[in-house]
C-alpha cells in the first residue's frame, strides 16, 4: 500500500523538452502515474539548482539522450542519483517529433510496471546535493548500546555525507549513527563526532566490484574543529 509520505513528495523529471512538449510528457505522467506529484530538472547540470536540499523525493524520471548529451562530470552526479532512486528511463523522440503518448506507453509498458512498483516500495529521501570528492580520513561507528567502536575509512566525502568502508557491514542496518572522526593530535576519546543515518550498505560479496560499506548522510552540523580540518581538502 502506497504511504501518503511516499505519493505527496514528487517525482524528479529530467528533460530539456520545449515547455509545449514537455507539458505533453507531463500530461502523459500524470496519467500513467495517478496521484503523483512532478517537479521538473532541464538539465543534469541544474540538479544542485533546482532541487532543494531539505526536500524528499519519491523517484526519478529521464530521458536517456539527456544522459548521453551531459558531460562526464555531470553523468557521474546523475548516475549517483540514479542508482540511490527508482527510475524511469525513457526514449523519449528526439527534439522536433511530436511526443505520441500511446506509443510511450507501449514502448516502456515493462519499464513502467516496474517502476510502479519499486515506488510502493521505496522510502522518498533526499538527493545529494553536495558534491563528494574521494578522500580518505579515518573513522569510528559507534552503534547505539554498542561498548566498542566499529573502524572504518572514507572512500569519499562530502559536507553533507560519506561513503564508509569496512569489514562488518551486516553489523549495520539504516537507521541512526554516530561517527566519530579522530584529528591528528587528538586523543580517540576527544574526537569530534557527527550524528549520521545509513541511507544504504553494501556487505562484503565476492562477486561484486565494490568496496563493502556503507553510505550516510549527515544529520548534525559538522563542529567547527572537523570543519577547519575538512576546510583543507573539501574546499
Amino acid at each position: 500500500m502506497t504511504s501518503s509520505l511516499s505519493t505527496e513528495c514528487p517525482i524528479v523529471v529530467v528533460s530539456s523538452r520545449a515547455h509545449a512538449e514537455y507539458t505533453k510528457l507531463e500530461a502523459w505522467l500524470a496519467e500513467t502515474l495517478p496521484g503523483r506529484r512532478f517537479v521538473r530538472v532541464t538539465a543534469l547540470a541544474r540538479f544542485r539548482d533546482t532541487l532543494r536540499s531539505d526536500a524528499r523525493y519519491a523517484g526519478i524520471v529521464y530521458d536517456f539522450r539527456d544522459l548521453i548529451r551531459a558531460s562526464p562530470e555531470e553523468r557521474l552526479f546523475a548516475n549517483e542519483a540514479l542508482a540511490a532512486f527508482p527510475t524511469l528511463r525513457l526514449r523519449v523522440p528526439a527534439e522536433g517529433t511530436e511526443i505520441d503518448p500511446r506509443d510511450l506507453r507501449e514502448r516502456h509498458a515493462t519499464e513502467i510496471e516496474s517502476f510502479r512498483a519499486e515506488l510502493l516500495r521505496f522510502e522518498p529521501r533526499g538527493i545529494r546535493l553536495a558534491r563528494r570528492l574521494v578522500r580518505h580520513v579515518s573513522a569510528m561507528l559507534w552503534l547505539p548500546e554498542a561498548s566498542r567502536p566499529l573502524l572504518a575509512s572514507s572512500v569519499d566525502l562530502s559536507w553533507t555525507g560519506a561513503f564508509l568502508t569496512f569489514n562488518e557491514v551486516e553489523k549495520l542496518a539504516k537507521g541512526p549513527l554516530r561517527i566519530a572522526f579522530p584529528l591528528a593530535g587528538q586523543s580517540p576519546e576527544r574526537s569530534p563526532t557527527v550524528e549520521a543515518r545509513v541511507v544504504w550498505a553494501l556487505a562484503w560479496n565476492v562477486s561484486q566490484r565494490h568496496l563493502p560499506g556503507i553510505g550516510v548522510h549527515f544529520e548534525s552540523a559538522l563542529p567547527p574543529d572537523l570543519r577547519d580540518a575538512w576546510n583543507t581538502f573539501l574546499l
